[in-house]
């Protein structure tokens, strides 16, 4: 998908066609020593060229940028989700501004493309896709050039009559070798996140919403709980690093933290 920024393409051509002009008008004033008309558009040519090289922003303006979004769905529900450059005059959920439709439990991968600046501002929106009438929206996001998101829809209080929400946050791949690193993604208040280690017990309350900082997971099984529950972690590659997203009691979905 790629991104246009129509008023920054004006101004900067606008700017390199003042330049050429004013080397095109030297050429007609002061003549160009008996060269032909081809040889003064070379001429101009050449010092566009040259200009190029010593403003780096001038030959950096085309440079493609790209970030890539992780789209995941814990929803209960099939959901469209939708991007929208905050320059944009269409509506979030135009149509055309679908990116990508996934169901429960999945996650689908996207990346996106523009060009012209190194971060853009953009909005980001879920709507289910049967109905089409549960809607939740992110505002203005700013997303910057090689950035890796998470875009999480999902319930409020982790059922399907509850609210629709979506939830933006930065992957963070935090990898150690030998153990598990995780971070906890709660749909309910007050979970209680508990980690035993071999030398200490780790307990930390996960806030509806917020993700938590990282722990570090010695054993697959049994080390690790939300509210008394077990939490198995056994088919996950160890030496990794994961979201996992709980209803507050149950693992929903886990979710390797790629680079």
């Amino acid at each position: 998908m790629l991104i246009s920024w129509s008023g920054i393409i004006i101004k900067e051509v606008a700017n390199m066609f003042r330049y050429v002009l004013s080397i095109c008008l030297s050429f007609s004033l002061i003549g160009c020593g008996g060269s032909s008309g081809d040889d003064a558009i070379e001429a101009v040519i050449e010092e566009v060229q040259a200009v190029a090289e010593i403003d780096p922003n001038i030959a950096d303006l085309n440079r493609t940028r790209s970030a890539n979004v992780q789209f995941v769905n814990t929803s209960l529900d099939s959901m469209d989700y939708f991007i929208n450059s905050s320059t944009s005059t269409s509506l979030l959920f135009d149509p055309n501004n679908r990116a990508i439709t996934n169901n429960n439990n999945e996650i689908i991968s996207k990346t996106f493309e523009w060009t012209k600046t190194d971060s853009i501002r953009a909005s980001l929106g879920i709507q289910d896709t049967n109905s089409q009438t549960q809607q939740a929206e992110l505002k203005s996001i700013t997303i910057e050039d090689t950035d890796k998101w998470w875009a999480i829809a999902w319930r409020n209080g982790g059922e399907l009559q509850d609210d629709l929400m979506l939830t933006a946050l930065k992957r963070q791949p935090s990898a150690v070798n030998s153990v598990y690193r995780v971070r906890v993604f709660s749909q309910s208040d007050n979970t209680q996140v508990v980690n035993v280690n071999p030398n200490d017990i780790q307990i930390i309350s996960a806030t509806k919403g917020i993700v938590t900082k990282y722990l570090t997971i010695q054993s697959c099984k049994d080390d690790l709980s939300f509210n008394a529950q077990s939490v198995d972690l056994c088919n996950l590659d160890i030496s990794k690093s994961y979201l996992l997203i709980t209803d507050g009691s149950n693992l929903l979905l886990t979710a390797e933290e790629k680079q």
